[in-house]
């Protein structure tokens, strides 16, 4: 009686990690290993320092583990990642060097930054297709990664960055991969995102559901929760995004030994 007392906490913790881990995924969506695809040159491309933390990060630490050379752009220094998204340099600063550490956890190089201005980026389109042209050419991948045409929930500077990828790839590199990152819809349903961000409500209708999941495993996991967690000053954002707050966040990105993708053909 005494010992199944101690084991019920845990049990109860088992049965809600089970439970959560069955409503985070898509078990319908397959499952690709690396062997399937075998990209020997990655570009990563977002707008924001912390875009990549829990979309992306584990399938990084799988990139290099398979011997690939993973790059990583960041196109703003994230000064307005402030409560109300005013202009803070100091923020801006913060978020560069959480994004460096980051790069450390993953065992990459440091990302590049463009100053590109956060939450301004549509106002910079020309620039912004030129710079990226110059470092797409520079790198020479034979993968980007980025968000899809929706920017995951309506984020102006995330839709601005995908449709320059997305029309530099056919125009000028069409043998270039592109994945955009994604999330299943059951998950997509129950996370808090900070869709008042969207100037443009219809940005549902770009979203794309993903085409197939990658298993990170256990050092991909820890990979992510090292790098969310780096992203201290961004920490409130993410608590925000979750159903339950008194749930402490490593367990919910323990529920993602998956991450989604959607191919574009």
């Amino acid at each position: 009686m005494i010992i199944l007392i101690l084991l019920l906490p845990l049990l109860l913790i088992v049965g809600l990690w089970v439970y959560g881990f069955i409503q985070a995924n898509d078990f319908s969506v397959p499952t690709k290993s690396f062997g399937d695809f075998k990209p020997n040159n990655i570009l990563v491309i977002f707008p924001h320092p912390d875009d990549e933390a829990q979309s992306l990060s584990g399938t990084i630490t799988q990139f290099v583990k398979n011997k690939a050379v993973v790059n990583w752009i960041v196109l703003t220094r994230g000064e307005r990642g402030t409560s109300d998204a005013h202009v803070e340099e100091n923020i801006g600063q913060i978020r560069t060097k959480e994004s460096e550490n980051v790069a450390k956890v993953l065992n990459i190089n440091a990302p590049v930054f463009g100053d590109f201005p956060d939450s301004g980026m549509v106002d910079h389109k020309d620039e912004l297709s030129t710079y990226l042209k110059q470092q797409i050419s520079k790198y020479k991948p034979d993968l980007i990664i980025t968000y899809d045409e929706s920017g995951g929930y309506g984020h102006p500077d995330h839709i601005i960055v995908s449709q320059v990828v997305t029309s530099l790839l056919k125009t000028d590199f069409p043998d270039v991969h592109l994945w955009y990152t994604s999330t299943p819809e059951k998950l997509f349903k129950q996370l808090s995102l900070p869709t008042q961000m969207a100037k443009d409500q219809e940005y549902l209708k770009s979203r794309k559901s993903p085409s197939f999941k990658v298993w990170v495993g256990m050092s991909g996991i820890m990979s992510k929760i090292q790098a969310v967690y780096a992203y201290k000053s961004q920490f409130d954002s993410f608590v925000k995004g979750v159903p339950i707050k008194q749930i402490p966040l490593w367990f919910y990105v323990s529920l993602t030994p998956y991450e989604y993708f959607y191919e574009v053909k």
